[in-house]
């Protein structure tokens, strides 16, 4: 559709700027997403998706919503996020919400927690569109635990516990199980995010994403 199309054309005007600009990046996005399965390669698609777009502290954009996948989610990807085939009837396609993602990245830094992971699902259905393959700048918190931080697990919910945060609980449906759903998780992250940045600014002077981009960016 037209919109889609000035959609994207506004988002590479505005990730080719900040490349430009990236001493001066002060505009990070938060984004996590639940999926069906685990490979977006062979089938599995993204049927969650949220994001939080922070411009010098301050949240300028939240979007989460639960999307039609168009196929249906494995008994593993259950029990990790809770997401049944009942709760995503009715739900967007994702090339409903295009727009929304869009604009949430902008010409910011996408941060994630393996957040290969959730750009390999984003750029797989951005190709399904027929849309150009997704390329921002992207901070993985995993390997910033990994590099700068002495951690027995860089699961997220770890990483939180390790450095003092409290982590909000939802039941899974495997007994005794945390369940995964994006906008939580996303809230969890920035948190990390903040509380990691804030260590390595005391600890090592680091105060610039484009620092921080050299040691845990793709």
């Amino acid at each position: 559709s037209f919109i889609l199309h000035l959609a994207v054309l506004e988002w590479i005007i505005c990730v080719s700027t900040n490349k430009r600009r990236l001493r001066q990046f002060k505009k990070v996005c938060f984004f996590d997403c639940e999926t069906t399965g685990l490979d977006p390669f062979h089938g599995d698609r993204i049927c969650e998706i949220a994001l939080l777009r922070v411009e010098k502290g301050k949240v300028i954009k939240s979007f989460e919503t639960l999307i039609n996948p168009e196929r249906g989610i494995s008994l593993g990807a259950y029990f990790v996020n809770g997401i049944s085939a009942e709760m995503l009837e009715g739900k967007p396609r994702f090339i409903e919400i295009v727009p929304e993602i869009l604009e949430g990245l902008g010409s910011a830094a996408v941060v994630g927690h393996n957040v290969s992971f959730d750009l390999n699902f984003l750029s797989e259905e951005f190709r399904r569109l027929g849309m150009i393959p997704l390329n921002v700048a992207a901070l993985d918190t995993v390997r910033l635990a990994k590099r700068k931080f002495s951690l027995r697990s860089c699961a997220l919910v770890e990483v939180a516990h390790s450095l003092g945060l409290s982590v909000p609980r939802l039941e899974a449906p495997e007994p005794g199980a945390r369940l995964h759903r994006a906008m939580t998780d996303v809230l969890l992250l920035r948190d990390v995010f903040e509380r990691m940045t804030a260590q390595l600014r005391q600890r090592e002077g680091i105060v610039r994403l484009n620092e921080l981009l050299k040691i845990a960016g793709l």
